[in-house]
């Protein structure tokens, strides 16, 4: 059985203000299989294997759209805050953060109904997110302060 590889790309708009696209590329056959339209302005995506569903932050949306990933179309929208940039995803539990930078917020989404679960507070602007080797604690970097938060 050949296995097929995805690669799935965020694209802003030609205009900085008109809604962004995520590409679905098939690099087993290097052919663009679809161009599914999101927010204005989304960034750093991430899949949930799981769940097979794309999370996209859409910056100047304060929103994440949520992409079934077996018939490539955008199921969801989900307000998080303003200025959302990353999201990760903890696929055991299946939750996903959302930090929005201009609101010093961490947003905390319940995958399996696609809502947020709660919005926590941080001491600066985050900008980068990861798990611990364990899954037991996300580290967030502070932007602000130079810092980091578990």
């Amino acid at each position: 059985m050949l296995q097929t590889f995805l690669a799935w790309i965020s694209l802003t708009g030609i205009n900085p203000a008109l809604p962004g696209d995520v590409v679905i590329y098939d690099l087993t056959h290097n052919k663009v299989l679809g161009m599914i339209p999101v927010g204005v302005d989304p960034r750093y995506l991430a899949w949930s294997s799981s769940l097979n569903k794309i999370y996209v932050p859409n910056k100047e949306n304060a929103s994440v759209t949520v992409i079934d990933g077996d018939t490539f179309e955008a199921v969801k929208t989900i307000s998080v805050g303003q200025d959302p940039r990353k999201v990760i995803i903890h696929e055991v539990k299946n939750k996903g953060y959302v930090f929005n930078y201009s609101l010093n917020t961490l947003t905390i989404l319940d995958l399996e109904e696609d809502e947020v679960q709660t919005t926590v507070p941080l001491e600066g602007a985050p900008l980068g997110m990861a798990f611990s080797p364990d899954g037991e604690k996300l580290y967030v970097t502070l932007h602000d302060n130079h810092s980091l938060t578990l």
